[in-house]
């Protein structure tokens, strides 16, 4: 099959969704399978495509245009209305002939979309129409998000979303970010959902870091969205001087993104920067617990049901055990829960999140367990398997697994 991949984060080393997408294609590369990829990227974006990954796959980028007018300190909502009317109605038509054109010079079989933000969502229909073929929608989080954060005005979000229902039920198929989404979205929209999650190479040992220290590690990995929970964390922390029973608690992270937090002192923090996932796999495997906060806040509560952090399937498979942080009902928690794969945390409470980390600490040797029990959830349900045997059936086509 020859297949289009068309999104706003091509295939790519250094961005999470960048590494997923570049998983997936080579799934279909190593299969047999043509692929191309046309990407609307931000100006300010530069993805590291693998120089092996362009040898064989054709490759365009265009320039997205700026999402986020409702920004504007001063105009706000009067300017989301008239720059995305105007984007709308001149920029994304263009945008979209320019897609089509590539797609029939490439003999595209199938358009394989990746949506986040109101450009994606109002594109691919028209491009797919243009050429003449079908057309799969893969969602990593509900669009209501973005658009509440880019703080859009009200008609842009109705016409946004009515565009995104559109495209989700005349797709082929929904490749959905979690279970629960993939349910929804197919009650909401009448879509094929399909629940297509990040996962890992079940084959590939991990050879955790030495260590001679007695400090008990907790770490991170990735960018914190959820900032309310992780400053509770902090103030947990705090509250315990950083240490429980004689071992000193250290605080490492793993990413690019935390110059915006301000610790108190005394606090025992690393902050070792970004490492290649590999890499990091290895700093988890060697940590004490790895922490996954998700969003309390009830304006965050459809993306925390409804999405799925990328970074518990990391997680779960280095055998450490997980603290999940996060209310009942979202995604991390349910999945947690249902498969007795790690900790939950459901306060914010500084003291009642010490006195939990007291007690994992505590739990010495039963730890491992734990641990074990959510390497043997990554293995059944976020393997590299499970997610080629999903987006194989999301275009149709069968995995050979």
């Amino acid at each position: 099959m020859n297949i289009m991949l068309l999104s706003d984060v091509p295939p790519s080393t250094n961005f999470t969704a960048g590494i997923v997408q570049l998983q997936l294609c080579r799934f279909l590369l190593e299969d047999g399978h043509k692929l191309c990829c046309f990407g609307i990227v931000d100006p300010f974006l530069n993805p590291e495509i693998p120089d092996d990954l362009l040898e064989v796959m054709p490759y365009k980028r265009t320039n997205k245009p700026k999402e986020s007018w409702g920004r504007h300190p001063k105009f706000g909502s009067f300017a989301s209305l008239i720059a995305n009317n105007y984007i709308s109605f001149v920029k994304l038509p263009q945008i979209s002939k320019d897609a089509a054109q590539f797609a029939k010079a490439n003999n595209v079989d199938i358009i394989w979309s990746v949506v986040q933000g109101q450009t994606m969502i109002k594109v691919v229909r028209k491009i797919a129409s243009i050429v003449g073929v079908p057309y799969t929608v893969q969602v990593w989080d509900p669009p209501e998000w973005w658009l509440r954060e880019n703080k859009f005005d009200s008609f842009t979000k109705k016409s946004v979303m009515k565009e995104f229902g559109r495209l989700l039920k005349q797709s082929k198929a929904c490749l959905s970010a979690s279970w629960t989404m993939a349910e929804e979205y197919s009650a909401t929209y009448r879509a094929n959902c399909i629940p297509v999650i990040p996962g890992l190479d079940h084959k590939k040992e991990i050879e955790p870091q030495k260590r001679i220290d007695n400090d008990f590690i907790i770490a991170f990995a990735g960018q914190i969205y959820a900032s309310t929970e992780f400053n509770a964390l902090l103030m947990a922390l705090e509250y315990m001087n950083w240490a429980h029973n004689g071992r000193k608690i250290r605080l490492s992270l793993y990413g690019r993104y935390f110059q915006n937090f301000h610790f108190n002192k005394p606090a025992n923090i690393h902050i070792c920067g970004w490492y290649h996932q590999e890499s990091v796999l290895k700093e988890l495997a060697a940590s004490d617990l790895l922490y996954c906060p998700y969003w309390f806040d009830p304006a965050f509560e459809k993306i925390a049901r409804l999405s799925f952090p990328s970074k518990l399937t990391s997680y779960l498979k280095t055998k450490t055990p997980v603290l999940v942080h996060a209310p009942e009902y979202s995604s991390p928690v349910k999945f947690v829960k249902q498969h007795n794969a790690g900790f939950v945390c459901n306060t914010l409470d500084p003291r009642e999140i010490a006195a939990q980390l007291a007690e994992i600490i505590d739990n010495g040797e039963e730890n491992k367990k734990i641990g074990l029990q959510g390497y043997e959830a990554f293995s059944k349900h976020l393997t590299f398997d499970v997610m080629k045997t999903n987006f194989y059936k999301s275009l149709g086509l069968e995995s050979g697994i």
